[in-house]
């Protein structure tokens, strides 16, 4: 839902249609989704929303999933996440020590879930998902747009900046705790965890036992995925590549419409989007201390269990970075096998390829095992790795940094294109053609295709 209410503001946002109509339907298309994004204080039994916005844990992070209920009987139980069965599945998830997570054959739930708290059940589910820096950008990004649309209308801009002061929070919040994954004191670093919001998350915010909580802090057995991690929980919590890529898009709209005196709480929201995404970057880019562009973790320094390849996208990043917060993010790594890596990366994708590409150019061995640099990490749609589709996900993940590091631009033969936009165009022909179309077209300036607004 956050993609389709993001579309509609771009597209506003380029304001290109001169029926005032089509406008106006846009715009009342987007306020109804944006109620459903927030839900109604006044009744979150039956209008509960996608997020609690405000400073506890947990609260300003969209879910992916929300169900009025679960439907024990109905066979509608389908996490996109954890749950038995399910990779690294979370079979173990307590409240006040008794084990809530449901039993199901094929879908169905085939015990009732009492909350242990009051021995009520549980009516429905709120599912944070396996992303949940991924939903703040987006969220941002609303929030940004949202920010010049009001701004342009001379509308009052105050609920805007208060929404994205807390998403902004949030963030904080996630950095400041990411060492305590692996028993490191509090540090706000660049370190993100992905996710504080624990199982009791419904009760402490809103005073009632709605909802079944499904993230990987809610779980209370979810064992690493990998090897290269010393520690034994919640390690799968911690950041990835495709999290900062998810928190940069957000960061680049706040840079592109937001003023630096928007403010709330005498804080410069503007200024703040750029000290998180500093830091974030800068932490990546020193790789332990490697400078070699891998996400280790804080305490020990070993990769993160998910995602910790940034190299592959380290020229991307750090030009990202550099259009959001000024100043140079590269480093003799990013500037010359960063970018090497890049150009074939765009020029693969460009061309639909159709074999797996391995980069096996001179990286020193024990980065080779952490990368894993004899697997692919370029597929062609559909394709898999260790069994799993990664198309989709790979594509969308560089879609979202050609757009922000206004990289995708090749001047040259048989290109000729000045700006990126062939590349994004056909690039996302079959990924979220819509909202990728019109986000290349808002941050690189060019035209968008006219049926792009027509959807």
């Amino acid at each position: 839902m956050k993609n389709i209410i993001l579309i509609i503001l771009l597209s506003i946002s380029f304001d290109i249609s001169s029926q005032v109509s089509i406008s106006a339907a846009n715009e009342m298309k987007y306020w109804k989704l944006r109620g459903r994004l927030l839900g109604d204080e006044r009744n979150r039994g039956k209008y509960n929303g996608f997020l609690q916005v405000g400073a506890g844990a947990g609260m300003s992070i969209p879910s992916e999933q929300r169900y009025p209920i679960y439907g024990r009987q109905n066979g509608v139980f389908n996490p996109l996440w954890g749950g038995p069965g399910y990779p690294g599945g979370c079979a173990d998830q307590k409240i006040n020590g008794i084990n809530v997570w449901p039993n199901q054959v094929n879908g169905v739930i085939t015990n009732p879930l009492i909350d242990p708290r009051d021995g009520r059940e549980m009516s429905g589910i709120q599912n944070i998902g396996d992303n949940p820096i991924i939903s703040i950008g987006q969220y941002l990004g609303v929030l940004a747009t949202e920010w010049e649309l009001l701004h342009r209308s001379s509308q009052s801009t105050t609920k805007t900046e208060m929404e994205m002061y807390y998403a902004l929070l949030a963030l904080d919040r996630l950095d400041l705790k990411g060492e305590t994954l692996y028993g490191g004191a509090p540090d706000n670093n660049g370190f993100l965890m992905r996710s504080d919001v624990q199982a009791d998350f419904e009760l402490n915010n809103t005073g009632q036992n709605i909802y079944l909580v499904i993230s990987p802090t809610a779980c209370t057995d979810y064992e690493p995925d990998c090897e290269m991690s010393k520690t034994t929980n919640h390690t799968s919590n911690a950041m990835s590549q495709d999290e900062m890529a998810g928190m940069l898009l957000g960061m680049s709209l706040i840079h592109k419409f937001m003023p630096y005196y928007a403010s709330y709480n005498g804080i410069g929201l503007k200024q703040w989007s750029e000290e998180i995404t500093s830091r974030v970057v800068k932490y990546v880019k020193k790789g332990g201390t490697t400078n070699w562009w891998l996400i280790t973790d804080p305490v020990d320094g070993n990769p993160v269990c998910r995602g910790p390849m940034a190299i592959v996208y380290s020229y991307a990043y750090a030009k990202a970075a550099h259009h959001i917060c000024g100043g140079n993010f590269q480093n003799i790594i990013s500037a010359t096998l960063g970018h090497a890596m890049w150009e074939v990366i765009k020029n693969a994708y460009y061309a639909n390829n159709i074999a797996n590409l391995v980069i096996t150019l001179a990286i020193p061995p024990f980065l080779q095992s952490a990368l894993n640099i004899n697997s692919p990490f370029i597929f062609k749609p559909g394709g898999k790795i260790f069994g799993k589709k990664t198309g989709a996900h790979n594509i969308n993940m560089f879609l979202k940094m050609v757009t922000c590091s206004r990289t995708g631009a090749r001047p040259y033969l048989p290109f000729l294109d000045f700006t990126g936009k062939t590349l994004i165009n056909s690039v996302s022909q079959n990924y979220k053609k819509e909202f990728y179309e019109l986000l290349g077209s808002v941050m690189s300036g060019y035209q968008p295709k006219i049926e792009s607004f027509w959807w």
